[in-house]
């Protein structure tokens, strides 16, 4: 697992929880984190990550669809993040959908950012704004896009031939948030036979693939994620387990992998509300792609 983290430490891309939903409109992630952009250099998500950004029409009718790039308000900001100076950084190859039911459409996320010094090191948020119209109100979805420049000019690493991984989709992880309740302390807890949870991965791509998985705190160094009201951070991630910390899943496939809970028989853990956070990790690109779950704990008083 130390080869994995020390590749997100140096380049990493992180997607939260889930799609979003509005009237029928989704939106393929709710928040991605790319770090280390190059001032001066133009970034693909589709072509440099296998992210294109998709929307679909889960509703019963036909619906027009518009994608704008806003800045995130105030309230909404992550922290240690700015607003995106400039619109102009990140530009959408489509902007515009006419969906049929369950119908998708995909398009390209590309960022230029100026070549400009003094951009070096700072982090930044935008969102990404699907919307279509009830009657005479619009209804939209956020999808927060945080992004880190790099401390550093000069290009981008040498990364896998788009060819081999463009138009592919990665990997499904179910469910995304994770509800236990009545955790006992002092013994070892497996999540599916207690509370018949199944933690799953869809191997959605055409070539066999290896996952890792992990625990970390939400206030970590990789985390996006803020804590839910009236939950406490992991008091130590190791508190949960897997059956193992990889899994090979083969095209099309999809596989568990089963959770345990140890907390230790000690009274301060009693009664309390934690939440961990569940990276999982595919393995195979040179820019690492995370998507993380949610799991919330009340332990038993």
């Amino acid at each position: 697992m130390n080869k994995v983290i020390a590749l997100i430490l140096a380049w990493c891309m992180v997607l939260s929880a889930g799609s979003l939903l509005a009237t029928g409109l989704t939106g393929s992630f709710g928040e991605v984190l790319i770090e280390n952009l190059k001032i001066g250099c133009s970034f693909s998500t589709r072509d440099k990550a296998n992210l294109p950004y998709v929307v679909t029409n889960a509703g019963p009718n036909n619906i027009d669809v518009g994608i704008d790039v806003i800045s995130p308000l105030p309230k909404n900001l992550k922290p240690g993040y700015e607003p995106i100076t400039d619109l102009s950084w990140i530009k959408l190859e489509k902007k515009s959908f006419i969906l049929k039911p369950q119908e998708q459409g995909s398009t390209d996320i590309v960022f230029n950012i100026p070549d400009d010094e003094k951009l070096l090191g700072r982090k930044f948020q935008a969102v990404i704004y699907p919307y279509t119209f009830d009657g005479m109100l619009k209804i939209g979805v956020n999808s927060n896009i945080l992004f880190t420049i790099d401390t550093e000019k000069g290009p981008y690493p040498t990364y896998l031939n788009p060819k081999d991984f463009k138009d592919k989709q990665t990997f499904e992880v179910a469910p995304l948030d994770i509800y236990v309740e009545d955790v006992p302390l002092g013994k070892k807890v497996d999540l599916e036979k207690k509370y018949g949870l199944v933690f799953k991965i869809t191997n959605t791509t055409d070539l066999q693939c290896k996952y890792y998985m992990n625990t970390i705190k939400v206030q970590d160094q990789l985390s996006v994620a803020t804590l839910k009201e009236g939950y406490l951070d992991t008091p130590d991630p190791n508190i949960l387990s897997f059956e193992s910390i990889e899994l090979v899943v083969n095209p099309k496939e999809t596989k568990k992998m089963n959770l345990y809970l140890h907390f230790p028989k000690n009274k301060k853990y009693a009664g309390k509300k934690y939440m961990f956070l569940i990276p999982v990790v595919l393995g195979y690109q040179e820019v690492p792609v995370i998507r993380y779950a949610y799991l919330y704990v009340t332990t038993q008083k």
